[in-house]
């Protein structure tokens, strides 16, 4: 199984259509999605993080590198 490759940093915002999940990407986080893509895509899941850290970021970013063998 390949290592995690993390991107971002995210929290829950509340909306005035309702709640949203809002990802911040740095200028490295961009180039590593870009060194990722596969057939011009690239899929990122969006996990809870255990606990909120000092800037109210509450979720964070994993490129899927998971491949069927």
């Amino acid at each position: 199984m390949a290592d995690k490759i993390y991107v971002g940093k995210g929290k829950v915002i509340n909306g005035k259509y309702g709640d949203f999940t809002s990802l911040y990407l740095t200028e490295k986080d961009v180039e590593t999605l870009r060194q990722n893509l596969k057939n011009g895509a690239v899929k990122v899941n969006i996990n809870k993080r255990k606990e909120v850290d000092d800037y109210g970021n509450s979720h964070y970013g994993v490129i899927d590198n998971w491949e069927k063998k």
